[in-house]
């Protein structure tokens, strides 16, 4: 029962991370792709 509960906790600290991370990666890349001037908006 602890291995279940401890899987849950660690997929959902995963996606917490990479729910957090995705958006700041997208603005990284936006911000450095409108440096280049290269952005379309």
């Amino acid at each position: 029962m602890q291995t279940t509960f401890e899987a849950i906790a660690y997929t959902l600290a995963t996606a917490a991370l990479l729910a957090g991370a995705l958006p700041l990666l997208i603005f990284f890349f936006n911000r450095q792709a409108g440096r280049k001037g290269a952005r379309q908006r």
